[in-house]
């Protein structure tokens, strides 16, 4: 038998409408109607905000989960995984966008660019 919820969602009801209007992002928008659901007594297992908001159960759990331990402003905090590296050197950036130039180039795919780039 699935086990009940039971967090207690510590915010009214008008502040977690309002979070969700202030919200930009679809996950953290996810994050507060989970919330929402449950302050609203909609649901009263994971599987249920998990079939409404189209994630998975051990997803809403880990949610629920972070929301009791560090509280709503970590709970709405989203990690990015790091940034995103250069595939191309400053110097071949430079070199490309030279070649490109060129009225006379013969480049006109780009496999034919990578084949350049690489010699």
């Amino acid at each position: 038998m699935a086990k009940t919820i039971d967090i207690t969602v510590k915010e009214s009801e008008e502040h977690l409408k309002y979070l969700l209007r202030k919200q930009d992002k679809l996950l953290q928008q996810s994050r507060v109607k989970a919330l929402l659901l449950i302050k609203q007594d909609k649901v009263k297992y994971t599987y249920q905000i998990a079939d409404k908001l189209k994630r998975g159960r051990r997803t809403i759990y880990d949610w629920l989960k972070s929301y009791h331990e560090k509280g709503i402003e970590e709970y709405l905090t989203v990690s990015t995984r790091g940034k995103r590296r250069e595939k191309l050197a400053p110097n071949e950036k430079q070199a490309i966008a030279l070649k490109l130039q060129d009225p006379a180039t013969d480049i006109t795919t780009k496999k034919v660019m990578v084949i350049w780039n690489e010699w």
